[in-house]
Formats: C-alpha cells, structure tokens, sequence
C-alpha cells in the first residue's frame, strides 16, 4: 500500500491573524516566523504522516495497492470525503482503466472509509501498484470546517513555539498544563493505520 497526496489544501486550518491574536502580537515583524509555525503545526498534525492520521482540511489523495483486497477496500485516511475512481492495470493492456462507480458503493460514515465491490473485484495485472484509488478527505473546504478542540490546540502549540524558540529550555521549571494540547487531540487520534 502506498499514499500519494494529490492536490493539497489551499489553506491552513488556522490563519495568520488568529495566530497573532492568540500569541498577543500587534505588529507585523514576526508574521513570517508565525506563517512558519502555523505551516508546522499542520503538518505535524495533517495527513498520513500526521499524528492525527487524518485529513483537516479538503484534500485529494491517491491509494495505491498491487492487487484488490479480498474483502472491502479500507482508506486508510481519516475523514473520507467522496471516492473520485478506482482503476486498475488492465492485464491485457497494461494500461489503468476506470473501473464504473456502479460497481463499488462508498462508505464515508464510518471512522475508515471504505470502497464496497457490488458483485466482485475485477482482476488487475500482476504487478505493483495496480490499484489506484483516488479519493478526497479532509473536514471541509474551510479552516472553520475544522473542529475547534484541534484549531485551538493548533494555536497552543504555536504559541508554545512562539515563546520557546529553542530545543531546550535552560533555567526554568517547565510544567505541562494537564489540558493542554494532547487533552484537546486525544479524541480526534486514530489509533492505527
């Protein structure tokens, strides 16, 4: 199995100015440093390589797999949008082809979103990465689409960084706040991939 991101999102779940509002910073010098941790509390938050292991906001991926499985075909990517097509090496052509959405149903309720064959898999070449699936995850289209607990853990760790600019901290007690930022994404982890 492999994961390839297709198109990403055009905006980040939380913005510059709500970034600057919640670190107290009236002026514009460090805009960029913040755009910097913003960009690296998404991505330590966002996609497959994510902690979350789950999509934020609208975002198209490719799954690939050598073959079809033997049962339902499980997305690994939390928060499963729509299925855009699954196609296969033709073993004849050796060539994808887009297998008809007739003959696959779509669950997006569920924590995994799955592709359900109708009647049965077609049989794709013998040869790596044979099945492509191409889907779109994520909460929405918009930063308020994204729940509140992971936006604002998002700016508790900006503000972290914003504060703490080094690795280590020399001559300080440092306490984590038992409701900080892992209480607030606790819910939202998935547990396995």
């Amino acid at each position: 199995m492999a994961l390839k991101l297709k198109t990403a999102p055009t905006l980040t779940p939380v913005t510059l100015a709500e970034a600057k509002a919640h670190c107290r910073i009236d002026d514009s010098d460090n805009d960029g440093m913040l755009e910097a941790f913003i960009d690296a509390a998404t991505s330590y938050l966002d996609g497959y390589t994510g902690i979350l292991g789950r999509c934020l906001i609208e975002q198209t991926w490719e799954l690939y797999y050598d073959t079809f499985p033997c049962g339902d075909l499980r997305i690994p990517l939390g928060n499963l949008i729509s299925v855009t097509s699954v196609e296969y090496v033709d073993p004849t052509t050796l060539l994808y082809v887009t297998w008809d959405a007739a003959n696959y149903e779509t669950d997006t309720y569920s924590l995994d979103g799955w592709v359900i064959p109708v009647d049965a898999w077609p049989t794709p070449a013998e040869t790596s990465n044979a099945v492509r699936v191409t889907f779109k995850a994520g909460y929405g289209d918009a930063a308020d689409d994204v729940p509140a607990a992971i936006r604002q853990a998002m700016l508790m760790l900006i503000g972290h960084w914003q504060e703490n600019r080094e690795n280590v901290v020399i001559d300080q007690t440092a306490i984590k706040l038992p409701m900080a930022a892992d209480a607030l994404l606790a819910p939202f982890r998935r547990t396995s991939i």
